[in-house]
């Protein structure tokens, strides 16, 4: 996985985020993968790898008009760049901090979010602890991953990616009873995600700043 890591340098819901953290990773719209390694989101390209500077039609499809120049601002900054192996990278992330979320693996949280977003995560998982209730969490598809805004500020790259997903979450009290959800019925939740990296840095790691619905 050590090149799917921009596959990683490139890391719910209604009730209680789903589950107490819609505030924080999701909107409802009306829904296990292998679990994720401790990686982060990392460009994988070796620093010596060559790459154009300019961006085949298959990289322009992934981004709107709009978005065009600020790729090829980013492309002079780091010619390595590539849009479509950090969109499956922020995938990747995207369903590890999800399962972290629910499995309560706050290192792994720590090492993929921003200190801010970490203070948020690391909030809901002390109160579900407090309450001794378990989060179970399913993701049973990723249905798109779309790139709907780019920035750049000097050399510090800020990709928004807004994911569409097929989830499942349950919440068991001390007990082991479901007092929320259900593993019988899936919904469709919407997350607006946006990760951040130095493009001059030699750390080729990708860090979520922001989520929003």
């Amino acid at each position: 996985m050590g090149t799917l890591i921009e596959i990683l340098v490139l890391a719910f819901g209604a009730a209680m985020i789903i589950f107490k953290l819609i505030s924080v990773l999701g909107q409802r719209t009306g829904f296990d993968p292998s679990e994720g390694r401790r990686e982060t989101f990392r460009d994988p390209l070796n620093p010596s790898e060559k790459q154009e500077t300019t961006f085949s039609s298959s990289e322009e499809e992934l981004i709107g008009p709009g978005l065009r120049k600020i790729y090829a601002q980013m492309l002079s900054v780091d010619s390595r760049f590539s849009l479509s192996r950090f969109l499956a990278g922020a995938t990747r992330a995207f369903e590890m901090i999800v399962l972290a979320y629910a499995k309560e693996d706050l290192k792994s949280l720590k090492s993929l979010l921003s200190s801010e977003v970490y203070k948020d995560f690391e909030v809901a998982v002390k109160e579900r602890q407090q309450k001794r209730e378990s989060l179970e969490t399913t993701i049973a598809k990723i249905e798109s991953s779309q790139i709907t805004d780019m920035r750049l500020q000097e050399t510090e790259a800020m990709m928004t990616v807004r994911f569409i997903s097929e989830q499942t979450h349950v919440i068991r009290n001390e007990a082991g009873e479901i007092i929320e959800g259900t593993a019988k019925q899936s919904e469709q939740i919407i997350d607006i995600w946006t990760f951040s990296r130095d493009l001059r840095s030699k750390d080729f790691q990708w860090t979520l700043i922001k989520v929003e619905q």
